[in-house]
């Protein structure tokens, strides 16, 4: 099962209609696979085709009006029925290809963050402060138009564009993951993109607290984007565009023309038949 979260900030509504119709005509996701979790009210036109499609949508109630990514802790909550893996997903990515979900070893995965952000230093601290022990540093690669930047990071500090979770741990992670978003949005010493991102360092908490194993993906299957690296083998399954659409897609023509232009005919079918009027 595949599952987003929308509300009504104008990137996510822009970004939406591409996530959706690349998820399901080139990474092959049946529309009956999805489940739209949204905390306001979807354009009308946008929910009779997501009906047409039977795509399920369920209401959630939002987190807080401060840090709008934190909504998507609702997703945990939901139930996904019979499904082995619920995919987690921002918005804002540009799928290419099918992920190998399938292959997913252990419980839970994701890739590192992007950039250092927060430092190993602030991680540390928020773990010490929430009795909990971190684990071993690892070291990643961050790449800028300046060339590469090597920092360590924790292995449970994880991009938040797509994660693979076992159904079965989705409950308890939630629980924890809400309880430590919420302790952190109490504290008085946040940085303005700890705040913004809470839900990312709560992440990071609950899985520590739960000692679940984390299998890190490549990069291949959450690329950033939003740097602006050219695009080399192996070429991503999903893009994380960070709203750098047009920029992404010119990469991807560079890299991989068939892909581009499949990823732009699916985008400009999908938007023809949203913006066409609505049958009596």
């Amino acid at each position: 099962m595949w599952s987003c979260l929308v509300d009504d900030t104008p990137a996510i509504r822009r970004d939406f209609p591409i996530w959706l119709a690349t998820l399901t005509r080139l990474a092959g996701v049946m529309p009956g696979d999805i489940v739209v979790h949204h905390v306001c009210d979807l354009p009308a036109r946008l929910d009779r085709m997501l009906d047409d499609l039977s795509v399920r949508r369920h209401r959630v109630a939002p987190f807080d009006a401060r840090t709008p990514p934190a909504n998507k802790i609702a997703q945990c909550h939901t139930d996904f029925g019979s499904a082995e893996y619920v995919v987690l997903t921002d918005v804002d990515l540009l799928f290419v290809r099918p992920l190998p979900v399938d292959e997913v070893p252990g419980r839970f995965a994701a890739k590192l963050v992007d950039s250092a952000n927060p430092a190993i230093e602030r991680l540390h601290r928020f773990f010490a402060d929430a009795g909990l022990r971190p684990p071993a540093a690892v070291s990643t690669t961050q790449y800028l138009p300046a060339g590469p930047h090597t920092f360590e990071t924790l292995p449970v500090n994880l991009n938040g564009g797509l994660y693979v979770v076992e159904r079965e741990l989705l409950a308890p992670l939630g629980d924890a993951w809400e309880a430590h978003a919420r302790r952190l949005l109490e504290r008085s010493d946040l940085q303005p993109a700890e705040f913004f991102h809470c839900d990312q360092i709560a992440m990071a908490l609950a899985l520590t607290e739960l000692e679940v194993d984390v299998e890190l993906l490549p990069e291949s299957w959450n690329f950033p984007g939003h740097f602006g690296r050219p695009l080399e083998p192996p070429l991503p399954m999903a893009v994380h565009h960070h709203g750098r659409l047009d920029h992404n897609l010119r990469a991807l023509e560079a890299g991989a023309p068939g892909e581009a232009s499949a990823a732009r005919r699916a985008i400009v079918e999908f938007e023809s038949r949203l913006a066409s009027p609505a049958e009596p």
